[in-house]
């Protein structure tokens, strides 16, 4: 649903004092509206923006955080310049269908933002719907500026770099693969650290990648790295980096 919907952005004419105030007000506006139909997560907008204060959908187009257990996170907050969050939500979308200039990859930027609401699905005495979480953040604790950060791939170590760069080339692996059991035997937590960091999944019997368009780079320095290139980060990354050569020997 979250793919093939519109990208559905609300704009309020009102602005709240602090992100502390907009936050607070959609808990009270959804408290209102408990039980009834049209509430639910699948129906929340991917962005509402209210004065310079945002409150963002977290459905993967681009944005996400991992899953919590059962729990999605599903609506962040944030400071930053809502038109960031406009421009990225329109342009991701039309990157699915359309092919994008080249400037479209350059931004290794990581917005600032504060996670707001959780939810799951579920069925309770016959009704299917949806439970949603608070995660309580004081007034002090939003207004304090956080350090800008950069998009990184993820520095792997050699037994994970060789069990992604075959699943790049095969698409899945069996779990009985002997490749995969001969690498898990050499390195025991090697595998599980892929699952922590949500670059792979078990499905059914099989390894499969839950990137995109997975890129598996070995830079100068030796380090190994992977990361999802479906937005061209990946790239542009490595292109940053300094052109640096591994030291042999040593002093």
């Amino acid at each position: 649903m979250e793919q093939l919907s519109p990208v559905r952005i609300v704009v309020g004419y009102s602005g709240y004092r602090s992100e502390f105030s907009f936050r607070r007000a959609f808990t009270h506006f959804l408290h209102k509206n408990v039980f009834r139909r049209g509430f639910g997560a699948g129906s929340l907008p991917q962005l509402l923006i209210c004065g310079k204060y945002s409150l963002l959908k977290l459905n993967g187009h681009p944005y996400s955080v991992p899953m919590q257990g059962e729990r999605w996170p599903i609506i962040t907050s944030s400071s930053e310049n809502p038109v960031i969050f406009l421009l990225e939500l329109i342009w991701n979308r039309l990157s699915q269908h359309l092919p994008m200039p080249e400037w479209f990859a350059d931004d290794l930027s990581m917005e600032r933002a504060t996670l707001f609401l959780s939810c799951r699905a579920l069925r309770r005495h016959g009704r299917a719907g949806w439970e949603y979480w608070e995660h309580a953040a004081s007034k002090k604790s939003l207004e304090t500026q956080v350090p800008p950060r950069e998009w990184q791939p993820f520095v792997v170590t050699l037994s994970q770099f060789i069990i992604m760069n075959e699943l790049c080339r095969r698409e899945s692996l069996p779990i009985d693969d002997p490749l995969l059991v001969g690498l898990s035997q050499q390195d025991k937590e090697g595998l599980k650290e892929l699952f922590q960091k949500r670059l792979v999944a078990q499905d059914g019997k099989k390894l499969v990648l839950l990137t995109q368009h997975c890129e598996c780079v070995i830079m100068p320095t030796g380090d190994y790295v992977v990361g999802d290139n479906s937005g061209g980060r990946m790239v542009a990354w490595v292109l940053r980096q300094p052109r640096k050569r591994r030291q042999a020997g040593s002093e």
